[in-house]
């Protein structure tokens, strides 16, 4: 089956359930967050927040991706108020999938249950599904739609351009550098260390490494020391 095809089913559901599956999930997504403020956060130094943008819509680019847990540390240094629309693969949206990959961690019968726990979470994280395996398909065109509403409402827009762990930073792919000049919003270069967080500042609109090709620019943004 079509990864479209599995995504749709897997956050497809009836609307009375779908509102009270979204209030459950909620509050355990608050739970989880506030676990992995004390987990992940609260040990590690922060360099550079002063660089967060206070307002405004503007793209988060990470580089050093490292652990499914990187969407979290990132997003509790925006504070609680404020949601990061992370592209999420959409494998993390399936539940068969997901069980397969908990099967190797967790006993069978807490695997199920782990993994319709982690889909549920990401689903009502508000993520965009991507399909990072295939360029053009419906599924990236859908998620180019969400990101530029996103924005046009001045949300915040998160996006992992290694396009997955410990990749090459110098393979990623320019598309958040597309989107950022079609947008005309900033880019906050946030990289992840092994006991440290480090914001760089902004990278506006007009700023002399965006004047490049994008595969060029993205480039030099994700491998910035």
């Amino acid at each position: 089956m079509y990864a479209g095809e599995r995504v749709k089913q897997a956050t497809s559901c009836p609307q009375g359930e779908c509102v009270m599956m979204y209030h459950v999930t909620l509050f355990f997504y608050y739970i989880y967050r506030r676990i992995a403020w004390v987990l992940y956060v609260k040990r590690v130094s922060v360099v550079g927040r002063e660089h967060i943008p206070k307002t405004g819509p503007f793209i988060v680019a990470v580089t050093h991706h490292r652990s499914s847990e990187d969407p979290w540390r990132v997003s509790h240094l925006f504070g609680f108020r404020r949601v990061i629309h992370w592209y999420t693969n959409w494998e993390l949206l399936d539940v068969s999938t997901m069980h397969r990959a908990c099967r190797k961690r967790l006993p069978p019968g807490l695997a199920y249950l782990g993994a319709l726990a982690y889909v549920s979470v990401t689903k009502f994280s508000q993520t965009i599904p991507v399909d990072r395996d295939h360029g053009a398909t419906p599924m990236n065109a859908l998620a180019f739609e969400k990101t530029t509403a996103i924005l046009a409402n001045k949300g915040i827009v998160g996006i992992f351009p290694e396009g997955g762990w410990d990749r090459d930073p110098e393979e990623t792919n320019p598309g958040f550098v597309v989107i950022a000049k079609r947008r005309k919003v900033p880019i906050l270069l946030v990289t992840l260390e092994t006991d440290r967080i480090r914001i760089r500042p902004l990278f506006k609109p007009g700023d002399p490494v965006l004047q490049q090709k994008s595969v060029l620019a993205a480039r030099a943004i994700m491998t910035l020391v």
